[in-house]
């Protein structure tokens, strides 16, 4: 029987209690676990180690600085997703802002949210790196990859500058269950996030309601600015944030707000930006 390497993953001053949990649920999680009270020790293990997934505590009492750089350290540069540890129920949206992607809550045991959560974490990283790299490709020989972009496994669409579908690929046109002559030229309105990321809910071909992740990135197209976006379904983790946030007495997660329009019927589908400012997501 094949077995999975464990994650190499390391904790951000969490409290006694996390740890237990965290050490005591590895092997379903699979996860190994470092704990770390300082960020001098962390960024030194990111910086030295193969690190997988980084849980930081919302209670690390040093300077909010050194904390975002941390966390854009390992986001950003290292490639390291960061989950908050919300320990004492005050507000992350600071943390996630600096590029943390998700938040775990102090009074939850159940495994199956915590293994959830970070498994996404992890997809949502390799999600990225993949569209920061098909977008560089793309600026740099528009119709090869334009090819590759048609037929790509991952889900992509093409925005213009003004929020309109140019162009949608195979495997998006499956997921939104919308073919590309239905999707072009229709409007996409969401709000601007620090990590340049949207959620879409929508229905697929059996009714099921769907949470699609969106994430952008600027690249020129035939002359023009365009936005490559790529779509991730993240149904999974909404479903295990809705049971973490049943089961919690902590505060609930942002509320979301956007809307993608079809013409003629300009039916709204709901868009859902996480910790965003009320302007587009386009705009600079």
């Amino acid at each position: 029987m094949k077995t999975t390497k464990p994650r190499n993953a390391i904790t951000v001053g969490a409290g006694s209690a996390q740890k237990e949990l965290l050490d005591k649920a590895a092997t379903d999680i699979n996860c190994t676990w470092e704990h770390c009270e300082r960020l001098s020790v962390a960024t030194s293990i990111c910086h030295h180690r193969e690190v997988d997934i980084v849980l930081f505590s919302d209670t690390l009492s040093e300077p909010d600085e050194m904390q975002e750089k941390f966390i854009r350290s390992c986001s950003d540069i290292l490639g390291i997703p960061v989950l908050v540890f919300n320990q004492s129920d005050s507000d992350v949206k600071n943390l996630l802002d600096y590029g943390a992607q998700a938040c775990l809550y102090n009074d939850i045991a159940d495994t199956h949210v915590i293994k959830t959560l970070i498994d996404s974490a992890m997809e949502r990283q390799s999600t990225r790196r993949s569209l920061q790299q098909f977008a560089t490709d793309l600026a740099e020989d528009n119709a090869r990859y334009l090819a590759i972009f048609t037929y790509a496994s991952t889900p992509y669409v093409i925005l213009d500058t003004e929020g309109k579908i140019q162009f949608v690929n195979h495997a998006a046109e499956l997921l939104l269950g919308f073919s590309s002559d239905q999707l072009s030229g229709n409007q996409m309105r969401f709000g601007r996030g620090v990590s340049n990321t949207a959620e879409l809910a929508t229905l697929d071909p059996a009714g099921q309601t769907r949470i699609l992740e969106l994430d952008f990135a600027e690249v020129e197209f035939a002359g023009n600015p365009v936005y490559l976006t790529s779509l991730r379904d993240i149904t999974g983790q909404k479903l295990a944030e809705e049971k973490m946030q049943m089961e919690s007495s902590y505060h609930t997660l942002p509320d979301f707000t956007g809307a993608l329009y079809l013409e003629p019927e300009e039916t709204p589908i709901a868009v859902h930006t996480p910790h965003q400012d009320e302007t587009s997501v386009l705009e600079n």
